[in-house]
C-alpha cells in the first residue's frame, strides 16, 4: 500500500471534519494524565500522633469551675426523682454518692435554636484554656465560619492547643485560610480524605473515585475535654438561622460528663487515622496569609454585625456562670463509625469490614443489618430502631430507607407501633436526587400504615415557638424573658429545609447525631451520634414533631394508588395532588433522576 499525497489529503480532510472529536480525545487523555499525577496521597509515616488532654484540671480551669456547680438531676419519668428538691437533698446530704452517680452519667442540653447554637460555640471557645478539638464535614468561610475561625485563632493566642479536622470535600477556595490557621504554633489543621489537585478537584474522581466518594460526615466541637457539642449542624450561616436564602432546621446537643471522654477518644481515632493528613502535606502552594478578623466578602458584613449583636444579647454565659442551665443527667451511649470506613482498600486488606459489607451485592444492602458486636454506626443503632413497644418517630432530611428497611418499618406498623417519619418535601430538599430515591419507597410505606410528613419549603406565617425553648430554669433569672422569646419570626421570609437527624423510641430514648437514614450514611460516609436515655428529651422531640406536622408540614396520604398532600395549618384544610410548591420542571427532573440506578450514591 502506497502512502502518497492522495492518502495524506484524505487524512487531512478527516481531521478537519472530525477535529472536535480529536480535540475531545486529547483533552480527555490530558485530564486523565493530570488526574493520575495528582491523586496519589503523600506518605503518612512521618505524621505524628497526638491525643486529647485528659488531665484533672480542677479549679484552675474556668470551664471546669462553671460546670462543677451543676447539681446531679437524673431524668426519671413519673417518679419523685424528677423533683428538683429531691436532687437538692441528695446533693446536700449525700454529696459523695451524688458525685459518684454523676460521674457515670452525662449532662445533656438540647440546642435547636440556630443563633443559640452559634453563641454556645463562640462563648465556649472564648473561655477555653487548654484545648479545642473540632471535627466537621463542612466549615464555610462565610460570616459565621470566619467569626469562629477568628475566635479559634484568639484562643490559640491565649495558649490553647487547637486541633482542627475537616473533611476536604468542602474546603474549595479555603486553602489560604487553612494555611493561615496552620501557621499558628498552637493550631494544627488536618484534612480528611484530601484532594491532591487543589484547583481542578474533579480530576481526582477520574482516578480515585473509590476513595474520594467516601467522606467524613462527623460533627463535634469539644472544649477543654469538659464540654462537647455534637449533632447535625455544620459551620455556616444557613445552620445558624441567618442565611437570607435558605436556613436549616437542625438539632445539636451540648453534653458534659461521661460522654465527653468518649467523643474525645473518637476524635483521636480520626485525627490519627491513615485518612487524615496535615494540611502542609496537601496544600503545597504558599498562599498569602489571611486576616481572620475581617470577613472575606462585603456581603457578609451585615451578617457579622447580626452575629456580634446576638452574642452581646446572649444569656448563655450568664446562665452558665449562675448555674441556671438545666442539664439532664442521663445515660448516653455514644456511637460512631470507624474512620477506616472511608478507606475501603484498608478495610478489605485488614478484614475490618462487617460481614454484610464484604458479601452485599450492592452498597444499599449495607443498611440491612441487625448484627451485634458491630463496628459501624447503623449496626450499633439497628437494635434500638427495631425494638419499639409503642412508637417510633424518625426525623431525617435525606430519607432513602432501602427495600429491607421499608419492609421492617411496615412490619412495625402492622404490629401496632405508631411510626411517624418526617423528611423534606421536594421543594424543601436541597438535594433533589435524594428526594428521587425517597419517592421509590413512599407508596409502600403509606400502604403499610407508616405515617409520612414532609416539611414545607416556606414556613407558615403562624410559626410556632419551639418546644425545646420552654425548658424551665432552676431559679428566677432576670434574663428569663429574653431567653424564652421567639427568635424565629424573621425566618418566615426564608426558605426552610430540614437538617436535623434524630429519632425517638417509645418516648424514652432519643438519638441525636449526623446520621441520615440513607445508603450514603449507612455504607459510604462516616457518622457519629448518641442514644440518650431521657424520657424528658424524647417527649419534647415527640411534642415538637407533633407541632411541626400540624403547622409546618404536609401530611402525605394515598388513595387508589394516588398520593395527596394535606396542609393541616389551613382552615379549611387544603389538599394537593402534586408535590406542593413545585413546578412541572422540578417534578419531571425528579422523576427522571428516580429512573437512574444511582441509589448507592445517595
Amino acid at each position: 500500500m502506497t502512502f502518497g499525497l492522495p492518502m495524506l489529503s484524505t487524512v487531512f480532510d478527516w481531521v478537519l471534519g472530525y477535529w472536535h472529536w480529536a480535540l475531545a480525545g486529547i483533552l480527555s487523555l490530558l485530564a486523565t494524565l493530570v488526574g493520575v499525577a495528582n491523586h496519589r496521597l503523600p506518605s503518612h509515616d512521618d505524621v505524628a500522633a497526638s491525643y486529647f488532654i485528659n488531665e484533672d484540671l480542677g479549679e484552675n480551669n474556668r470551664l471546669w469551675r462553671l460546670l462543677a456547680q451543676f447539681c446531679h438531676e437524673q431524668d426519671f419519668q413519673a417518679t419523685a426523682k424528677t423533683d428538683a428538691h429531691f436532687n437538692d437533698v441528695v446533693q446536700a446530704q449525700h454529696p459523695r454518692l451524688a458525685k459518684q452517680t454523676r460521674q457515670k452519667l452525662s449532662g445533656v442540653y438540647a440546642i435547636d435554636d440556630g443563633r443559640e447554637a452559634l453563641n454556645v460555640r463562640v462563648l465556649l471557645t472564648q473561655i477555653a484554656q487548654r484545648s479545642l478539638d473540632l471535627q466537621y464535614y463542612m466549615w464555610h468561610d462565610d460570616a459565621s465560619g470566619r467569626l469562629l475561625f477568628y475566635e479559634v485563632w484568639q484562643a490559640a493566642e491565649r495558649g490553647v492547643r487547637v486541633r482542627l479536622l475537616l473533611d476536604d470535600n468542602n474546603t474549595v477556595g479555603m486553602d489560604a485560610v487553612l494555611q493561615t490557621l496552620d501557621s499558628h504554633p498552637n493550631i494544627d489543621v488536618r484534612l480528611f480524605n484530601p484532594f491532591m489537585n487543589r484547583r481542578f478537584r474533579i480530576l481526582g474522581y477520574l482516578t480515585a473515585l473509590k476513595r474520594l466518594n467516601r467522606r467524613m460526615h462527623n460533627k463535634s466541637f469539644t472544649v477543654d475535654n469538659q464540654a462537647t457539642i455534637f449533632g447535625g449542624r455544620n459551620i455556616g450561616d444557613e445552620y445558624f438561622d441567618i442565611n437570607e436564602k435558605v436556613n436549616f432546621a437542625d438539632l445539636d446537643v451540648l453534653a458534659i460528663g461521661e460522654v465527653v471522654n468518649e467523643v474525645s477518644t473518637d476524635f483521636d481515632r480520626y485525627w490519627n487515622s491513615a485518612a487524615s493528613f496535615p494540611v502542609a502535606k496537601i496544600i503545597r502552594k504558599q498562599h498569602t496569609l489571611v486576616d481572620l478578623s475581617k470577613t472575606n466578602h462585603q456581603q457578609y458584613t451585615t451578617q457579622t454585625a447580626r452575629y456580634r449583636q446576638a452574642l452581646s444579647d446572649s444569656d448563655f454565659l450568664d446562665n452558665l456562670e449562675q448555674g441556671l442551665l438545666r442539664f439532664l443527667w442521663v445515660n448516653v451511649r455514644f456511637v460512631s463509625d470507624p474512620p477506616t470506613k472511608a478507606l475501603p482498600d484498608v478495610l478489605l486488606k485488614h478484614n475490618h469490614y462487617p460481614h454484610h459489607y464484604r458479601h452485599a451485592t450492592n452498597v444499599t444492602n449495607a443498611i440491612d443489618t441487625t448484627t451485634q458486636n458491630a463496628a459501624t454506626l447503623i449496626e450499633q443503632i439497628a437494635s434500638t430502631l427495631l425494638s419499639p413497644k409503642k412508637s417510633l418517630t424518625i426525623v431525617s432530611p435525606y430519607f432513602v430507607p432501602s427495600q429491607l428497611w421499608t419492609a421492617r418499618f411496615v412490619n412495625l406498623a402492622k404490629r401496632g407501633i405508631e411510626l411517624n417519619i418526617l423528611t423534606n418535601s421536594l421543594t424543601a430538599n436541597d438535594v433533589i436526587a435524594v428526594h428521587a430515591g425517597y419517592m421509590r419507597y413512599r407508596k409502600a410505606l403509606l400502604l403499610g400504615r407508616v405515617n409520612l410528613f414532609e416539611l414545607k419549603s416556606k414556613r407558615s406565617s403562624r410559626l410556632i415557638k419551639k418546644s425545646w425553648a420552654k425548658r424551665p430554669l432552676d431559679r428566677a433569672s432576670r434574663h428569663y424573658r429574653r431567653q424564652h422569646k421567639d427568635h424565629h419570626r424573621w425566618l418566615n421570609r426564608s426558605t426552610a429545609s430540614l437538617h436535623a437527624k434524630t429519632f425517638s423510641v417509645d418516648g424514652e430514648l432519643l438519638f441525636v447525631g449526623s446520621f441520615n437514614f440513607d445508603p450514603r450514611s449507612a455504607a459510604v460516609n462516616t457518622e457519629l451520634g448518641a442514644i440518650i436515655e431521657s424520657p424528658v428529651l424524647a417527649q419534647q422531640l415527640d411534642d415538637m414533631i407533633e407541632k411541626w406536622t400540624k403547622e409546618l408540614s404536609y401530611v402525605v396520604s394515598i388513595d387508589n394508588d394516588k398520593l395527596a398532600w394535606t396542609d393541616q395549618s389551613l382552615d379549611p384544610l387544603q389538599t394537593f395532588d402534586n408535590e406542593p410548591d413545585s413546578n412541572w420542571r422540578q417534578r419531571c427532573l425528579v422523576w427522571l433522576i428516580g429512573k437512574l440506578p444511582i441509589e448507592d450514591f445517595l
